[in-house]
């Protein structure tokens, strides 16, 4: 369990495999929750269990716009790559390398046909060749931004992630069957999630499957509550 601080605002508890929604019309609160988070100021305060302060770059970590700041590849493509050597068996390790040094005969071999002294210089390790095979998300999940919100959510707890994710305005891409699925498909991950939304008015219906949080244009806080 962790806690968010915004003074004076009382301490938001994030709870493992719950959707938090922070929804606010306030223009400054919406930028100090976004900076607080980008750029690490600590006009927020995350704090653990025993109630230690933890630095915001090791409680979350910033994705933001699910469309326009999610690229899966460039997040996670090296990392992916990284899994994969550790758990491919020792069976299919062989059977790559093996197909791997067979492309490299047939190259050789085509090049006997140029007048010119040729040679290949790629080692066929594991590596290479998942490197070379071009591995990386579909493009069907890139562009559905609820299956680039399951997948990155997926790919963090296949990763063992700790840290707690951070999106915004997610209300702007799914629609409302989504959205009410979003608690079960954060539930499932056991990861706490914290989405920070921009309304003119409050929206807890749309997401009574969240923890909701309402902050108004004159700094209310829906749960009436301050420190």
């Amino acid at each position: 369990m962790t806690t968010l601080t915004y003074f004076p605002y009382a301490p938001i508890t994030l709870l493992p495999g719950k959707a938090t929604v922070v929804d606010t019309a306030s223009p400054r609160v919406y930028m100090d929750l976004l900076d607080g988070i980008r750029q690490e100021k600590d006009i927020l305060v995350f704090a653990n269990e025993q109630t230690k302060v933890v630095d915001t770059s090791k409680a979350a970590t910033w994705y933001g716009d699910i469309l326009l700041e999610v690229d899966l590849d460039k997040l996670f493509q090296r990392l992916i790559i990284k899994q994969l050597l550790a758990v491919i068996s020792d069976e299919s390790t062989v059977k790559l390398i093996d197909e791997a040094k067979e492309m490299l005969r047939l190259v050789l071999e085509s090049s006997f046909n140029l007048d010119i002294p040729l040679d290949v210089s790629l080692t066929p390790t594991l590596e290479n060749i998942v490197k070379f095979s071009g591995l990386s998300f579909s493009p069907e999940t890139k562009a559905d931004p609820y299956a680039t919100l399951e997948v990155l959510l997926r790919t963090l707890v296949e990763l063992e992630n700790v840290k707690i994710p951070v999106l915004t305005n997610l209300s702007h891409y799914l629609d409302v069957n989504q959205l009410n699925q979003l608690a079960g498909l954060v539930a499932g991950t056991g990861m706490a999630v914290l989405d920070i939304e921009f309304s003119s008015i409050s929206r807890h219906s749309l997401f009574e499957e969240c923890q909701y949080i309402w902050i108004d244009s004159e700094f209310n806080d829906s749960r009436g509550e301050r420190e």
